[in-house]
């Protein structure tokens, strides 16, 4: 019966031990996810102040417009500018 319960002993020696290096990682995760929250509060701030899809497209399209206005009225252009007699 002696031997039963030191041997019982030792494994709750063994159990005490490996609950402290448990308890020790998880406060160790615990840091690291406040880290992690604290970044991703960050990344949706940033992500906020982003162009929308809609002003991109508006843009490019303000831009092409002027693009083809110019190509079509070149010869008006030049011609104020006084290239072409």
């Amino acid at each position: 019966m002696e031997e039963r319960i030191a041997r019982l002993e030792a494994h709750v020696e063994h159990i005490q031990s490996d609950m402290g290096d448990v308890k020790g990682q998880l406060v160790s995760m615990d840091g690291r996810l406040r880290g992690v929250e604290n970044n991703l509060a960050t990344l949706t701030e940033r992500v906020a102040h982003l162009p929308s899809k809609g002003f991109i497209v508006s843009v490019v399209v303000a831009g092409l417009g002027l693009i083809i206005t110019a190509i079509g009225f070149t010869e008006k252009i030049q011609t104020l500018f006084g290239q072409i007699p």
